[in-house]
């Protein structure tokens, strides 16, 4: 897949990024794992709070209440309104957009 578009890293991509993916247990991994992480991410041993985007792509995730630690993936992007909301038109996403037929 082509990338059209530079992904937003609100943090230095060459620090040690670190992700718990069990109790006591953390896995360095890639920035773009690294910002896609919806669980506990730190920086350098030092915690981090940030935004979770969906993986690949500059469209923020917004959590639910009591979900899983895991990464966020592209695919469960499938409401046409979200890439309205940002007007982002990239050839890359379109096999991610539902389309509506007339």
């Amino acid at each position: 897949m082509a990338r059209t578009i530079k992904l937003i890293c609100e943090f230095n991509t060459a620090a040690g990024l670190e992700v718990e993916y069990k109790p006591g247990q953390w896995a360095r991994v890639t920035h773009n794992q690294f910002r896609s992480w919806l669980g506990p991410r730190r920086i350098n041993d030092r915690p981090y709070e940030g935004t979770v985007y969906y993986e690949g792509t500059n469209y923020p995730y917004t959590p639910g209440k009591d979900e899983k630690t895991r990464v966020v993936k592209v695919d469960e992007i499938n409401n046409l309104s979200i890439v309205n909301k940002y007007k982002i038109r990239t050839l890359d996403m379109e096999p991610y957009v539902v389309k509506r037929s007339f």
